[in-house]
């Protein structure tokens, strides 16, 4: 009887018992990995709500009798300017802005539960050094109430201004 060596046989079973195990262990990492926060989602109701807001008037002047729509609100709070009767339009603007959340998280709900929204106003220019082009952001406005963690929908808009664009960011998280 002729004696065979099984010994290369059972080391080919553990190389490829190690080899099937990190195969899994990548695939698991690989998954948690691509599972990142899922983006917002476009929503036309929240970019008519921001239209809406853009058009509503408030209760600063700056000239009487003339009343500012919120859109030439944000406008005036980047230059700085102060209302007719000495309140300043960035404080005018937050008030009024948290008002008009407040009130649109409870009509946004319908099936959905909203945890929490963040609103982002800021100033993006591009200014020309020479051959370089550089961008200059300026913050205007953010406000954020509660903590998003699960799915989300918003919308953008865009005032022109000077050189560039007043940018508005609306996201609710359900």
């Amino acid at each position: 009887m002729i004696k065979t060596n099984k010994r290369a046989q059972e080391e080919m079973v553990g190389f490829v018992l190690i080899v099937v195990l990190l195969v899994i262990i990548s695939m698991v990492f690989l998954s948690f990995s691509l599972r990142k926060k899922s983006p917002v989602e476009t929503s036309t109701e929240v970019d008519n709500l921001l239209s809406t807001m853009l058009a509503y008037t408030t209760n600063c002047a700056l000239y009487m009798p003339q009343y500012e729509t919120v859109g030439d609100l944000i406008k005036s709070c980047y230059y700085n300017e102060k209302c007719s009767d000495g309140k300043e339009t960035c404080k005018v603007l937050q008030e009024t802005m948290n008002e008009m959340l407040k009130a649109a998280e409870g009509d946004l709900k319908g099936d959905r539960q909203i945890k929490s929204y963040e609103m982002n106003i800021s100033y993006s220019a591009k200014q020309s050094s020479g051959l370089v082009l550089k961008k200059a952001e300026d913050s205007i406005l953010y406000i954020k109430q509660g903590i998003c963690t699960a799915n989300s929908i918003g919308a953008q808009q865009f005032i022109p201004l000077d050189i560039g664009n007043i940018i508005l960011t609306l996201k609710f998280c359900y």
